[in-house]
């Protein structure tokens, strides 16, 4: 719901009446809702809300993750295969890993 919208619905809310009654009626909402105050318990987040996740084996891995960004349009697998030939086996993502990565990429561009 937009601010718009709101500021619409209050003022045909408040059209019969007068001015300082208005004004009064909107002074009381402000008092009641109390926004000093912390989010009543009911609006608090889920705890995952700005949990940042994980950053990935290949970004971690500033050497491997320049060496596949330098590289020409390849399949996953022959990208996988061109970095079990440099790296070796320990330092090559999976091939999930190395799909999470891309789609994360393409998020951020």
């Amino acid at each position: 719901m937009n601010n718009q919208y709101l500021i619409m619905a209050i003022a045909k809310l408040l059209q019969g009446l007068e001015q300082h009654e208005a004004i009064t009626v909107l002074t009381e909402a402000k008092l009641s809702l109390n926004f000093d105050k912390s989010p009543t318990p009911e609006l608090k987040q889920c705890a995952n809300t700005f949990r940042r996740g994980r950053p990935t084996k290949i970004s971690q891995d500033p050497e491997v993750e320049q060496f596949i960004l330098n590289l020409d349009y390849l399949s996953q697998i022959e990208i996988l295969a061109c970095l079990k030939q440099r790296f070796g086996i320990e330092r090559t993502p999976s091939r999930s890993s190395l799909s999470n990565y891309f789609k994360l990429q393409r998020k951020v561009k």
